[in-house]
């Protein structure tokens, strides 16, 4: 449930050739999400994010249609404040309260992703504790969530689950630079690649249309903004529990939303 990023109004996502088992259980093929223009796959607003995806019924493919161009950048990294509004005529609504996340923002668009030949541009990444996606019911210590944005407006996010385990150092230098509080200056990384937040195979994860995991200025209340194109690697990245203390003792409050129903949607499992 949790970050701040861009409100977006008006997107559209689709699919070409969308073949799915009438078992609905897991079917190896290269049938798969193709052409974001054309197809209707990425089209769906009824359904929210996160979920929990199931490998044995999600729709197996694997043509290449996810192609990261990243590079060094300077950014800024920001203690991010979202305030979620209380909507008295859904129960689901969480009451008003507001959560902290670290945010690192880009500033530029030199580091993209390419889906389906369209280019999403890295805006921000934040974290968020616990994982809000799970693979198989399992889920993270945390989820790091990229988030692009196209030329027209429209958006994918990676969200990589993260582990307990080995220290990650490419994480080190973004956590070292987080302010302590909202009331403090923002803090800066010089020539920090995105690319070293990916896990070792990034050929193999989950896609899907969501939404937005938080309250945006157009979108204040349950249901978050749709729809989102959500890429989820299978191989999750680790940190040290050092490293997760760290965090931990600046962003004090737990900040994942629920795991929400799949309401009829497809999922695609790319494998190599």
């Amino acid at each position: 449930m949790k970050y701040l990023l861009v409100a977006i109004i008006g997107l559209s996502f689709s699919f070409t050739s969308c073949t799915k088992s009438s078992s609905n259980s897991n079917n190896n093929n290269n049938t798969g999400p193709q052409n974001v223009a054309t197809d209707s796959f990425y089209q769906s607003t009824t359904g929210q994010s996160p979920i929990n995806f199931v490998t044995a019924q999600a729709i197996s493919y694997k043509f290449d249609n996810v192609v990261t161009h990243y590079a060094p950048f300077n950014g800024t990294v920001v203690y991010n404040v979202t305030h979620f509004v209380a909507d008295p005529n859904n129960s689901q609504d969480p009451t008003d309260h507001y959560e902290y996340a670290l945010r690192v923002l880009t500033g530029d668009m030199s580091n993209y992703i390419t889906v389906n030949d369209t280019n999403y541009y890295l805006k921000n990444f934040h974290f968020v504790y616990p994982s809000c996606h799970e693979i198989d019911g399992n889920g993270g210590a945390m989820e790091v969530i990229l988030t692009h944005i196209s030329a027209s407006g429209n958006a994918t996010n990676i969200g990589i689950l993260i582990q307990n385990g080995a220290a990650n150092p490419a994480i080190q230098p973004v956590f070292d630079a987080s302010p302590l509080s909202g009331a403090d200056p923002n803090g800066a990384i010089n020539q920090f690649n995105p690319a070293t937040l990916l896990p070792a195979n990034f050929s193999s994860y989950f896609t899907y249309s969501g939404s937005y995991i938080f309250p945006t200025a157009l979108y204040p209340v349950i249901p978050y903004y749709t729809p989102v194109i959500w890429i989820v690697p299978v191989s999750p990245i680790t940190i040290s529990t050092q490293q997760f203390t760290q965090y931990t003792g600046i962003y004090i409050s737990p900040n994942n939303r629920v795991i929400q129903p799949i309401s009829g949607r497809t999922v695609y499992l790319h494998t190599q």
